[in-house]
């Protein structure tokens, strides 16, 4: 197989993205017969980032690191797009490989001599289960920041057959079920969290069908073909978690008996739309009041409201309102949550289905559930002290 000049740059653009190595870092290319295997390493973490094998995924030899800055530029200004590249691997006494060019007058790029060739590979990707990662994009809008590395980022469970997608950041919980795994090492090993900087780093990657497997040595790989570019990302072993006590938390509060009822999707979009219109505080997310009535007619209907009463409450039918449990059925529910989190959770089960179900608990927390057939969303509410609430 001919390696051209376009395949290594874009090759070299979506491992550097989100790798952490700069211009000055490396990159490692390795022969694999008639094609290139291109792999950068985390510069502080000292292990592989992301490898690509432009060709045929092979064992991976030895490979010979080049400056990433200098060979961008020689790619940029020595070679044309469809120059055909072979590298060169040293012989006798040196150590020294050289990427040439087809293109006349282009010559060659040489290696870092003052940097060891890596011997240590990881093996072609093999196995796994199918993701979408358009999913765990949409699942990790409720996940928690960088500071708390196990919540940032989505949680993998697998349970009876059937992938648990779920991501929270404590205050706010998105879940999600997908088909049977097709391959998992060691369930007992799980449960995993794929962390956000690498769902950044697939997400680049639209439309290409991933697989999500582990090493079975406590880190998660993510893989893909796309045409003759097969990618393979790995997490970091230190992201592995045994137990996740936030998730089991709040999915143990999804399931507490709860009042219920119906809204339309159209209904739905319209609520998203009037909520997008609110100004925003001085915190930028104000309050909002979901606030469920039913009239003595059993005509329920949810009102959606701000804080400060600064646009026109919003009303929309719902329908029959079921209860479980719950003391006084006919008395109104109403509470308030975090605006910016109430339209990530609507936005999200809001995926095309005709209907969308809410719900709130039959207990003290009255914190509300948002679900669809395969999505859900639970929020706690925002806490107002002694004679503060609205």
């Amino acid at each position: 197989m001919t390696v051209t000049s376009q395949q290594l740059r874009r090759v070299l653009t979506a491992l550097k993205t989100g790798s952490g190595a700069g211009q000055n870092g490396h990159v490692h290319l390795a022969d694999i017969g008639g094609g290139l295997a291109a792999m950068i390493h985390h510069p502080k973490r000292h292990r592989t980032s992301g490898v690509a094998w432009i060709g045929q995924p092979t064992t991976i030899d030895t490979t010979y690191p080049f400056q990433i800055g200098l060979l961008s530029r020689w790619l940029q200004h020595a070679t044309t797009p469809d120059s055909e590249l072979s590298l060169v691997e040293p012989v006798g006494d040196t150590r020294d490989a050289k990427l040439h060019t087809s293109t006349a007058g282009g010559g060659w790029v040489m290696s870092d001599t003052d940097r060891i060739p890596e011997e240590k590979h990881p093996d072609p990707p093999a196995g796994g289960f199918s993701v979408d990662i358009d999913l765990l994009v949409a699942v990790s809008a409720a996940a928690g920041g960088p500071d708390r590395p196990v919540l940032h980022g989505v949680h993998l469970e697998r349970d009876n057959g059937v992938l648990h997608v779920e991501a929270t950041d404590s205050y706010r919980l998105h879940h999600a079920t997908t088909g049977t795994p097709s391959d998992w090492h060691d369930p007992t090993t799980g449960p995993w969290v794929v962390p956000q900087p690498l769902i950044n780093r697939l997400a680049r990657f639209a439309g290409l069908d991933w697989q999500i497997t582990d090493t079975g040595t406590g880190s998660v790989i993510a893989w893909t073909s796309d045409g003759d570019v097969t990618w393979r990302f790995a997490t970091d072993p230190a992201i592995k978690n045994t137990g996740y006590p936030k998730v089991r938390q709040l999915m143990d509060v999804a399931t507490r008996p709860q009042r219920t009822t119906t809204v339309a999707a159209s209904d739905i979009d319209r609520i998203i739309r009037w909520m997008t219109v609110l100004p925003a505080n001085t915190a930028g997310r104000p309050p909002i009041c979901l606030n469920l009535i039913i009239d003595g007619d059993d005509s329920p209907r949810l009102v959606v409201s701000d804080s400060a009463n600064r646009i026109s409450p919003m009303a929309v039918p719902t329908g029959s309102v079921a209860t479980h449990t719950v003391d006084d059925p006919d008395s109104a529910v109403r509470n308030w949550f975090n605006l910016g989190y109430t339209l990530d959770a609507l936005r999200y089960v809001n995926d095309g289905s005709d209907f969308i179900e809410i719900g709130w608990m039959a207990d003290k927390s009255l914190a509300s559930t948002f679900r669809t057939a395969g999505r859900s969303a639970l929020l706690m509410p925002v806490r107002y002290g002694k004679d503060e609430q609205p």
